[in-house]
């Protein structure tokens, strides 16, 4: 396998995790409705800080495609 081909396998594979961790993070809040949703209740403080990580590892793997395509 060349680099050229591993690069593209790990960017398509980092975009494969970014689809599920997003489609995870629309069925975790489907039910949120307002910000009390998240602070009203030990559920859904939980709720918000898993998905506050979550969304940080969205990051991450979008700045690992990133560099894995030069910043194209």
């Amino acid at each position: 396998m060349t680099e050229s081909s591993y690069s593209n396998n790990r960017v398509r594979s980092l975009f494969l995790q970014i689809k599920d961790a997003i489609l995870q993070l629309i069925e975790w809040n489907k039910d949120v409705c307002s910000p009390e949703d998240y602070y009203s209740s030990p559920d859904g403080m939980k709720n918000l800080a898993a998905s506050c990580m979550l969304i940080e590892a969205i990051g991450e793997g979008i700045k690992q495609v990133d560099k894995l395509t030069q910043s194209k």
